[in-house]
């Protein structure tokens, strides 16, 4: 009687720390997805200094990304359903900063993005970044038809989450005519620092 005592005891304690782990862990993950990168500190107007083209009268969208990122992929999809719907007045240059030395199966190379945003410029190299301001993967920059910044922040409703989220109905407004209803939002992705990507903690 003991015996089985015992051993049921012992297997009500491995449960409780399964269970325990298991909700430790999701909690974990939940946590990871939730938490934002460094936001850019954008230039308020479009900057002389950059090499890349916007036409007077179209809005000038702009994506930052690691391609070793596994968010980047999600921001390319968002994107690519919000061009989608304004491609008449948005132009796109997505910026890959931070190429890999290797192809990875998670990562999005130029082919990638240029399947997914055909009419999209893609421009390799971390310059732009830096010009812009930019320090986390999946920052997206809005300029308006007068160069004027009208949207910084992320598409995405969490890392690597594809799906509805502020920055993502406040871009596609832009892209309609319309005013966003914030003009930010929080970014999810990796640091755009090194040869690969790191996580990027908002300070």
């Amino acid at each position: 009687m003991k015996t089985a005592t015992r051993r049921l005891l012992l297997t009500g304690i491995a449960a409780t720390l399964w269970l325990g782990a298991v909700v430790g862990g999701l909690g974990l993950a939940s946590a990871y997805e939730a938490r934002a990168g460094i936001s850019a500190d954008a230039p308020r107007a479009w900057p002389p200094r950059t090499r890349i083209a916007r036409r007077e009268g179209r809005v000038t969208v702009l994506l930052f990304a690691h391609p070793l990122c596994p968010c980047t992929r999600a921001s390319v999809r968002e994107l690519q359903r919000i061009a989608a719907r304004g491609r008449d007045r948005v132009d796109i240059t997505v910026v890959l900063a931070g190429a890999p030395a290797e192809p990875s199966a998670l990562g999005v190379d130029e082919l990638v993005v240029r399947r997914l945003l055909p009419t999209a410029t893609v421009l390799v190299g971390e310059d732009e970044a830096r010009t812009f301001s930019v320090r986390t993967s999946g920052q997206v920059l809005a300029y308006d038809e007068r160069g004027a910044l009208a949207f910084a922040g992320g598409i995405t409703p969490g890392r690597g989450h594809e799906g509805p989220s502020v920055g993502g109905d406040d871009l596609l407004r832009i892209a309609l005519g319309e005013s966003p209803s914030r003009g930010h939002a929080r970014v999810f992705g990796c640091a755009l620092a090194g040869p690969r990507a790191r996580s990027a903690q908002e300070h």
